[in-house]
């Protein structure tokens, strides 16, 4: 994780109270010890958390000032891990263009011009050749009851009653 994505994490995480600075908690500090996939499930469970301890509150009193603060660290929590899987996002995007761009393109055989094509010459491709359970047919079909009539599929005919 970068620094500046860490300082706008940090700037979630960090509230004032009473002129005093407090933080959710200290990404910083977790950084060193561990990787940012970490840090991104410590966070989500400490969200999971909060949530439910929010429900609960709610559940007691929905006027106390607590639920307030709880509301406020649950959107700081979201924010800054959405802030956090952004920047591994675009690192990884980064990456993978990186890769794309130092692979060696192989020459093909140019295919040939449309008039050197031949519509119906030689064999057929291995689609046509394979079973395809018969489905394969002309569009008429035939039964033993049939009066013997060849008709196209999705002909009207007249049935005894």
């Amino acid at each position: 994780m970068n620094r500046k994505a860490l300082r706008a994490a940090q700037k979630y995480l960090t509230y004032y109270k009473n002129d005093v600075r407090k933080r959710i908690v200290d990404i910083r500090r977790l950084s060193k010890d561990h990787t940012t996939q970490e840090i991104i499930l410590f966070l989500k469970d400490y969200l999971r958390e909060k949530e439910k301890g929010l429900q609960n509150m709610l559940l007691i009193d929905r006027t106390n000032k607590r639920v307030d603060e709880m509301v406020a660290a649950i959107f700081r929590l979201h924010m800054a891990i959405n802030t956090i899987e952004e920047e591994k996002d675009v690192l990884h995007f980064a990456k993978d263009y990186e890769r794309r761009e130092t692979l060696i393109i192989k020459p093909r055989k140019e295919v040939g011009s449309i008039g050197e094509v031949k519509q119906g010459a030689g064999t057929g491709s291995q689609f046509c050749q394979r079973d395809c359970g018969g489905d394969c047919g002309s569009g008429k079909w035939k039964d033993q009851d049939h009066d013997g009539a060849d008709r196209d599929t999705g002909h009207k005919t007249r049935r005894a009653a």
